[in-house]
């Protein structure tokens, strides 16, 4: 389980992901867009259908990762905007089904999809 009082990052990557990868193909993606993973942070994806999102939690001496899967409905995903450090509270509020798309959305202008 997530200690989230241990997470100093939390990630988020609008656009969506090709859930097909596991914990070494979405570690290379962040090493891919980032160049480095930071420890105790937590970098979160969702799937193409909006229906899965997966986590990986870093810490000092492993990574970690979760996936959550929806039988009914949506994730509700931002679709533009570079990646976002999201606060404790955002990510439960994503979890949990609650829209943050408009706050992430705004906070920048440019397009992307990983």
């Amino acid at each position: 389980m997530i200690e989230l009082s241990k997470i100093d990052h939390i990630y988020v990557y609008p656009g969506m992901t090709d859930m097909r990868r596991g914990i070494q193909g979405l570690r290379n993606l962040i090493l891919d867009i980032e160049g480095r993973i930071d420890k105790n942070s937590l970098y979160v994806f969702c799937g193409y259908h909006q229906k899965m999102i997966k986590i990986i939690e870093t810490n000092d001496s492993s990574i970690w990762l979760y996936q959550n899967k929806l039988i009914r409905g949506k994730f509700i995903w931002p679709n533009i905007n570079e990646k976002q450090n999201i606060s404790h509270e955002e990510l439960l509020a994503i979890i949990m089904g609650v829209s943050l798309v408009r706050g992430i959305e705004n906070r920048g202008k440019s397009f992307t999809s990983y």
